[in-house]
């Protein structure tokens, strides 16, 4: 049976090996606040008074997951995407284990999303949580723009209740891995051009993505997320080859960035990529001094 649509491997990781550590997990890591379906809106702070950044009527986004910075405020936000089959819960946890005490920043909030069950057609059209539909796994395939937009309607309120909150928008960075990463790639450089950062894990997006018409058609003066896309070498699911073209269509297109291969790596998410991708949006979004 082919299991490539359907992300096995970070799948049985996260469900499986994670979740038999869930007693270690809450003292090797940082405070996470798990949101409920339709949450309006989380605090940062357990002391009274504190002030709650309300996401707004989310539609598509059913759960959110936060883990707080450490510092008392946060002065950046980094939203980040679960691939096709996860959930934010999950996800988050898993972060939180490979990381462990450094699976939150000092001073920048981090945002795990859930996405919507959607009909997939990689999988026969059996509905699971993905960000968009996607015709299949190669550079010709064609994405559901309709998903992309209503799902990113919820991720651009996400980013609002940020800047509402005193984050600039400059100070708010997204990733993702697998479809995740290409929701992300959405978000940086289609929806939200003007935020700092965009972090990719084993993804790509086809030629055919309105992605590429955008970048044609912007204005010359408007400035573009920084990218970091990572890939492992023997990738099953999404080839590197796909990976590397996506990344050479965008540099040709004005997206400044770096591609890294993961030696030796499959379709998973590594602890490795994990701490380059912390230590990309730590680069981008220092800490302010005196905050």
């Amino acid at each position: 049976m082919n299991h490539k649509f359907l992300g096995v491997q970070h799948i049985i990781f996260c469900r499986d090996i994670i979740w038999s550590f869930r007693k270690i997990l809450p003292h090797r890591g940082a405070r996470s606040t798990i949101l409920p379906f339709r949450t309006m809106g989380y605090s940062s702070s357990d002391e009274e008074g504190a002030q709650t950044c309300h996401f707004g009527e989310l539609n598509a986004i059913k759960q959110v997951v936060t883990t707080d910075q450490l510092n008392p405020e946060a002065t950046g936000a980094l939203i980040l995407m679960h691939g096709t089959g996860d959930n934010a819960k999950c996800f988050s946890r898993m972060i939180n284990y490979l990381m462990g005490q450094k699976a939150a920043f000092p001073h920048i909030r981090i945002i795990y999303p859930t996405a919507p069950f959607t009909p997939y057609t990689p999988a026969l059209g059996v509905p699971t949580t993905t960000w968009f539909d996607i015709s299949n796994y190669t550079m010709d395939a064609v994405e559901n723009e309709d998903n992309i937009n209503r799902v990113g309607q919820d991720l651009l309120r996400i980013i609002d209740s940020q800047v509402k909150c005193g984050i600039p928008r400059n100070r708010i960075a997204v990733g993702g891995f697998s479809r995740g990463g290409a929701m992300a790639f959405h978000l940086g450089f289609n929806l939200a051009p003007d935020i700092a950062a965009v972090g990719v894990m084993s993804s790509w997006i086809p030629y055919s993505s309105v992605i590429y018409k955008f970048l044609r058609e912007r204005s010359p003066s408007q400035k573009l997320p920084v990218l970091l896309q990572q890939h492992g070498e023997y990738d099953e699911m999404v080839n590197i080859s796909e990976g590397r073209t996506t990344f050479e269509e965008l540099k040709k297109l004005g997206v400044q960035g770096k591609f890294l291969t993961l030696p030796r790596q499959g379709h998973v998410v590594s602890k490795k990529e994990i701490e380059d991708l912390f230590q990309f949006v730590s680069e981008l979004i220092p800490v302010q001094q005196g905050i």
